[in-house]
C-alpha cells in the first residue's frame, strides 16, 4: 500500500530530478522521488538523524541472542 504525500522541493532539485527524468533515469518525478527516499532509507540515512534510543541497542542484543540459539 502506498500513500500520497504532497511535498514541496527547492528549485533546483526540482531541476535536477528533471534532468534525470530527461536523460530516461525515471519515468516521472514520482519516480525518481520514490527511488531516492527509498535508496537514503536502506543506506540509513535516518539512524544518523533520529536520536538513538537506549532500548535499541538492548533490542538488538536480544535479537542477536534469538538467531543464535
Amino acid at each position: 500500500m502506498s500513500i500520497a504525500i504532497t511535498v514541496r522541493l527547492p528549485k533546483r532539485c526540482i531541476e535536477i530530478i528533471d534532468e534525470m527524468v530527461k536523460a530516461g533515469i525515471f519515468t516521472s518525478r514520482s519516480e525518481a522521488v520514490r527511488f531516492i527516499v527509498r535508496y537514503s532509507l536502506v543506506e540509513g540515512i535516518h539512524k544518523k538523524l533520529l536520536p538513538k534510543k537506549k532500548e535499541e541497542s538492548t533490542n538488538i542484543k536480544v535479537c542477536r541472542e534469538a538467531e543464535e540459539d
